[in-house]
């Protein structure tokens, strides 16, 4: 996703996130913890089977699809 938006991305080490976040906490600088580290590395994924099994509706466009679909409109609104 960084990739496509023209984003940087750079992968830390899980301890420096802690780290920070337990300083940044103490500092008072941010509302979160070192306990938000596990929900930002394994954040939730919402399955859509009962959508399909109980309403009988599937998506008509990909995650991918839906996320070209973002980009592109943003780029129409941002010229």
């Amino acid at each position: 996703m960084a990739r496509l938006i023209g984003k940087p991305y750079i992968a830390l080490p899980v301890g420096l996130v802690k780290a920070a976040l337990w300083a940044g906490k103490r500092l008072g600088l941010t509302q979160y913890g070192p306990e938000q580290v596990g929900f930002l590395r394994y954040r939730p994924v919402l399955a859509n089977r009962r959508l399909k099994e109980v309403f009988g509706y599937t998506p008509r466009k990909t995650t991918r699809q839906v996320f070209d679909y973002y980009l592109e409109s943003r780029s129409h609104a941002n010229p």
